[in-house]
Order: structure tokens, then C-alpha cells, then sequence
């Protein structure tokens, strides 16, 4: 079950679209790294918008690289903390860059895991992969329309932070940019990997470390390796 509601998110600035804008007549735009799921990908929401000009791209980068002025309605793109190119940091530099543009994210996370951070980092919508064609559809034509979308189980975890309540877990306290440092670090990569990794000076990831570590009330990577596995979470 969904709700399609003019939901502005608390949790990032910016503009909404032009609510008159025409689905059938929008530009919109897949980041997938994998060509045969974006080219799926590229197919589905062809059919689910008829009319509109759907293109793809196998990063953020490429799509920022080709496409600077950012002349389209709506980007899709895959938020999978595994692959750099889909990850927060990459999420936050879509953000700044096209900053009245409309982001749907689809993860293979759920919503109690991620999707707090996705918002923060500058996703309008947040869906898990698991939804149904039907439900991407109206999210879909919902952000194109200008009205906003949040589904029934991100409802319930906006309605969890806006009452104090908090998140379900402890990664949805951290920004994009820490939780992309402790990501890596779970993996098994020293720091100084982490950071050549992520384009930053060690110092500055050492921070992000700290940071992290402090909002999980944790004193070492290996406490968080546990915490990870016993929540059951994929980071």
C-alpha cells in the first residue's frame, strides 16, 4: 500500500518542479551501472510513461559529464552501497549539481535501513526494489506531476524521526559521507585505502571514522562489523 502525498521533505532543501508538468511529455533520465538492468530498466519506465524521453547512463558522473545544463524532469538511479557509482557521496553530488530536479532512488535496502540517508543526501523518493511495477508507476508519475512521493513504510519512518522517536537503526543517524567511510571500513580496507578510495585526505576520513563511530556509541570497526551482522543489515 502507498500514499501519494505533497510531501516536501524536511530533510533536504529545494525546489519542487512546475506542478503542471506533463508526464507524456518529460525527459527522464536511468543511472545503472549494470547495461543489462539499465537497459531494462530504460524499457519499464518507456512503458510505464508513454511519451516521455527515457535515456541512460551508467554512472552519475557520465550522466553530469554529458549532460551539464541537466535539461530533464526526473533522474532514477540505483542507490547500492557497494558500488561507487551509486552510492551517497555520488547521491549528494547529483543534489548539488541539479538541485530542482526531481531523484527517485531504488535500493536493494529497505526503507528502515536507508532511507532516511538517501533523503539527506538529496533523493526526493526512496523505494526498495521489491515494490511493484504498479508502485513505481505512481511514484513515477507522481514526482513528474510535482506532487511528491512517499510510500506507506517511509511514511512510517519520517513520522519515527519527526516525533523523536528516531531510526530503526544506528546507521541512519550517519551523513552520506560517514557512512560511506564506514562502509569500506567493514569491508576490511584500511583508512588510508578508504580515503584514496573516496577522493579524501586522510585526516578528513579519519573524521568521518570518528564521527561515525561516536553517533553508533561504538569504539572500533570490529563493534560495528557485529552490530551489522546481528541487525541482519547489508552495508
Amino acid at each position: 500500500m502507498v500514499a501519494v502525498l505533497p510531501f516536501e521533505s524536511p530533510l533536504r532543501p529545494g525546489s519542487r518542479l512546475d506542478a503542471k508538468t506533463s508526464p507524456a511529455g518529460s525527459s527522464i533520465v536511468i543511472v545503472q551501472p549494470h547495461p543489462i538492468m539499465r537497459d531494462g530498466l530504460v524499457r519499464t519506465v518507456s512503458t510505464l510513461v508513454p511519451g516521455a524521453q527515457v535515456n541512460g547512463y551508467p554512472s552519475i558522473s557520465a550522466l553530469l559529464g554529458q549532460v551539464p545544463d541537466g535539461h530533464f524532469n526526473l533522474v532514477i538511479t540505483e542507490l547500492n552501497l557497494r558500488l561507487p557509482e551509486c552510492s551517497l557521496s555520488s547521491l549528494e553530488q547529483l543534489r548539488r549539481r541539479l538541485p530542482l530536479v526531481e531523484i527517485l532512488t531504488l535500493s536493494p535496502l529497505s526503507e528502515r535501513q536507508f532511507g532516511l540517508p538517501a533523503l539527506r543526501g538529496g533523493a526526493t523518493a526512496f523505494l526498495s526494489l521489491s515494490v511493484s511495477l504498479e508502485e513505481l508507476g505512481e511514484a513515477i508519475q507522481a514526482l513528474l506531476a510535482g506532487a511528491g512521493y512517499i510510500s506507506t513504510e517511509m511514511a512510517a519512518v519520517v513520522a519515527d524521526e519527526a516525533q523523536g522517536r528516531g531510526p530503526r537503526n544506528g546507521f541512519s543517524k550517519l551523513s552520506p559521507r560517514e557512512l560511506d567511510v564506514i562502509r569500506h571500513l567493514i569491508w576490511g580496507m584500511q583508512l588510508k585505502t578508504v580515503a584514496s578510495t573516496l577522493g579524501l585526505n586522510i585526516r578528513t576520513a579519519s573524521c568521518y571514522k570518528k564521527n561515525a563511530l561516536g553517533k553508533l556509541g561504538m569504539s572500533s570497526v570490529a563493534e560495528v562489523v557485529r552490530y551489522s551482522s546481528e541487525q541482519g543489515l547489508t552495508v
